[in-house]
């Protein structure tokens, strides 16, 4: 949890008065020691010559100290002698705490008071991190509102400083006396134990709190989904964080309740919250050795195992007895269930079920390695990226006081290794500043399939969810391995219909497969290609692998359908140097893949194939040709396939010739295939928005509704988009739009004798007569006949 910001300025006043006491007593030991600024020159020498740092110091921040100390020693040196005496003096300069803190290092051995300090804790290096901790601290409040102090964090400085105040002497206390600081240490502590809620098993959670770094967009989304942006705000009744494991779930939850607390307690968010629960079924944790940097998994204690525990210690908490009494229940609540994942399928279902049935002033939060049926989600990823994986590692060791400098090739190669999950970061980062490892084993280690840091780590990261996503897809009667290992071994991303012909598996169980892996966090999915996490590949490695002869086999099925791929593509670039319609329908419809750009090539000749049947009128030749479509429309659902079918299809119906259907069915089979053109338009190819294709389709299903369906008003709408996108006179289009909204607008005006559509009829009339089309080629649009035909339309539908 987070101090408040009164208790900030309580603890503000005690760390700077302990502050004057520390240096006071430095000043008392050092001025003495050193009778002139030579003298104290040629001691900080002496030890660089030594290289001396003892086992309490890494040496690298040993020789560092001394190197600064000895280029300032003169302004270090009349520190001192300004420290001895501050009570006699009025105005004077004073080391900063970081200079406090380097002194103790250097001269640790010989501050014998601070032996009794050091004898509460573990080791003394932990004692110089609590002091290095002060520093921090100290320095976060001098800068109020930037920075959030945790409670774990102050109630160490205030050991620490309770730890001096037993062993340094009274005379050093001349600022603020022991027993006065020493009442406002008591009085801060009283002041911080009042309670907020009325119920919680806070004190439970079985990890501790500690700051996300880099994670304030993530904990500003989670704020808006539960609590809102201001007090009219819907908020969401369950929120679920997902993402593989180690990337910092727990701990963005925990620190967002922390951060809720603290809020209430400034009593900005008075009573926002009457209870809150935690329960975890987190079972391991993934940590290092301390002495040789080694990854491995811990057991610590699990909080709950079953839906009913959770249950029964809700009801307990609060003291209730049965559902009946937390649905009438008016408490205020947040609920949270921490790796949901590793509870059965049962459990989960009688958890989401049993959150449908709870009132919405009570609130859930679920952390999962998979993603969850709540009403809101976030995905929580990787520091992947390089701009924010390198400020995640330069805000921990700052945050951490870690004494490591690490430049940009180094955090690559740490970043490339750990693939940016946040948990492997922290504990390499560890590792380095406890010297047990380098950069280059953490990176040889991890990239190593057969290390045991390589399986520990591979294990942790998708425990329990791989397994469960397998005997999933396996019980729906599906082969996933194939698929899994098929992406795998593909060594980049892959479309639906290659996973189908390597794995000889239908498109739809793909497609399904795919998609339900890509929800488990095992796929990736970029538009219409599907690549394995890199964390997954590693698992997949240990778990899925083939023997060699069959991995082999695999391999070779691979570069054969690549090399089959690459020859379609080499002579589809030919053919679009020399067919000048291939080349502009490719160009405008902008395929922004491989297997799109072969497809709309594919189908776009296969309009002379359609159309030679229609004429013929060859229902045999028809039915194989509509069935090699269809394929090519499970392949890609890129606008241009349905596009084309439309215009196919429209061939039939000009022809009177339709196939094994009636006309009826035609006509709709039409109409859903310039919706569906338009809808992909819309969503998944947003780009051909605006297009000259987009104001073809536009144009097309407005003429097609007219003409077939007789739906005047909507073929209005899809024309007029069409026309207010066209804006290119020399472009057919642009005329036949507007040529073809007179009759519309004349045709709607006459049957409803509304002035809006005679406004509009003159409008769009303008708009062809003013654009200078006396000068236009009547191979574009004839202007004469235009003329004709609007003169027998006024006659006929808008003069009154």
């Amino acid at each position: 949890m987070y101090v408040s910001t009164k208790l900030n300025f309580k603890l503000d006043e005690i760390i700077k008065s302990f502050e004057v006491a520390l240096r006071s007593y430095l000043g008392a030991y050092l001025e003495p020691k050193f009778s002139s600024e030579l003298e104290f020159k040629q001691y900080l020498e002496q030890l660089k010559s030594k290289q001396s740092s003892s086992s309490i110091v890494l040496s690298t921040r040993f020789e560092s100290i001394i190197k600064s100390f000895i280029s300032d020693h003169e302004n270090i040196y009349s520190l001192f002698q300004s420290t001895s005496n501050q009570s006699e003096v009025e105005g004077y300069d004073v080391p900063y705490v970081s200079q406090l803190i380097n002194l103790i290092v250097l001269f640790f051995k010989e501050l014998e008071e601070l032996r009794s300090v050091t004898d509460n804790y573990t080791t003394i290096e932990e004692f110089l991190y609590k002091c290095s901790l002060y520093h921090r601290v100290r320095n976060d409040l001098s800068h109020p509102g930037s920075k959030k102090i945790l409670k774990i964090e102050a109630s160490e400085v205030l050991k620490l400083i309770t730890k001096f105040l037993k062993s340094l002497e009274s005379k050093h206390f001349w600022y603020v006396s022991k027993s006065d600081l020493e009442t406002q240490i008591e009085a801060y502590y009283k002041e911080e134990k009042n309670k907020l809620l009325k119920f919680d098993n806070l004190k439970n959670i079985n990890v501790p709190h500690q700051k996300t770094l880099c994670r304030e967009s993530e904990l500003k989304t989670l704020h808006e989904h539960l609590i809102g942006e201001n007090e009219y705000s819907r908020v969401s009744g369950s929120t679920v964080i997902y993402g593989y494991g180690g990337v910092g779930k727990t701990a963005l939850v925990i620190d967002f309740i922390y951060e809720i607390l603290q809020k209430m307690q400034e009593e900005k968010f008075n009573s926002l919250y009457e209870f809150i629960f935690f329960f975890s079924s987190k079972e391991e944790v993934l940590t290092t050795e301390k002495t040789t940097g080694e990854f491995y998994i811990d057991k610590i204690h699990v909080d709950i195992h079953s839906f009913e525990e959770i249950f029964n210690q809700i009801l307990s908490l609060l003291s209730f007895t049965d559902l009946t009494q937390l649905q009438k229940c008016n408490l205020k609540g947040l609920i949270v269930i921490d790796n949901i994942e590793n509870l059965k399928e049962e459990d989960k279902d009688n958890i989401f079920s049993f959150m449908k049935q709870i009132p919405r002033n009570i609130q859930f939060i679920v952390t999962s390695r998979n993603e969850e049926r709540t009403e809101e989600k976030i995905h929580l990823s990787e520091f992947k990226d390089f701009s924010k994986g390198k400020d995640f590692i330069n805000s921990y060791i700052e945050s951490n006081d870690l004494n490591l400098q690490i430049i940009d090739e180094d955090i690559k190669l740490l970043l490339d290794a750990t693939k940016g999950n946040t948990l492997l970061l922290v504990q390499s980062l560890r590792s380095l500043h406890d010297k047990s490892t380098t950069i280059q084993e953490i990176s040889s280690d991890l990239n190593n399939y057969e290390s045991s840091s390589f399986d520990k780590v591979a294990s942790f990261m998708y425990k329990n969810t791989f397994d469960s996503a397998i005997k999933y897809l396996e019980s729906k009667g599906l082969t996933p391995n194939n698929v899994i290992l098929l992406a795998t071994l593909y060594k980049e991303k892959i479309d639906l219909y290659a996973l189908s012909q390597l794995t000889n598996i239908g498109l739809n169980d793909v497609r399904f497969m795919a998609n339900y892996l890509t929800s488990k966090l095992i796929f990736n999915k970029t538009h219409d290609f599907y690549s394995v996490n890199e964390f997954a590949s590693r698992f997949i490695f240990i778990s899925l692998m083939p023997n060699k002869r069959e991995k082999i086999k695999l391999e070779e099925n691979i570069f054969n359908y690549k090399k089959e791929l690459d020859i379609k593509l080499s002579a589809l670039n030919e053919q679009m140097k020399s067919n000048i319609k291939i080349n502009r329908i490719i160009s405008d419809w902008k395929p922004n893949n491989y297997v799109d750009k072969i497809v709309i090539a594919q189908v776009f000749q296969m309009f002379n194939e359609f159309t030679g049947a229609i004429y013929k009128k060859d229902s045999i030749t028809l039915t194989k040709l509509f069935s090699e479509y269809e394929k090519h429309e499970y392949i890609t659902k890129h606008p241009y396939v349905r596009f084309q079918k439309a215009r196919i299809l429209n061939k039939l119906l000009m022809k009177r010739f339709y196939g094994d259907k009636t006309k009826e069915e035609r006509i709709l089979e039409i109409k859903r295939c310039y919706e569906d053109t338009l809808e992909s338009i819309n969503t998944s190819y947003s780009y051909i928005k605006h297009t000259e294709s987009h104001i073809a389709v536009l144009m097309f299903f407005g003429f097609f509704l007219k003409r077939d369906l007789h739906d005047n008003p909507k073929a209005i709408r899809y024309l007029e988009d069409a026309m207010e996108l066209q804006t290119n006179k020399l472009d057919k289009k642009y005329y036949l739009v507007p040529n073809e909204l007179t009759y519309l607008y004349a045709k709607m005006y006459k049957e409803t004798n509304d002035s809006y559509y005679l406004d509009e009829y003159n409008y769009v009339y303008d708009r062809i007569i003013n654009s200078n089309v006396e000068s236009i080629d009547s191979s574009l649009f004839n202007v004469s006949k235009f003329k004709l035909q609007q003169s027998q339309l006024k006659a006929s539908d808008l003069d009154r």
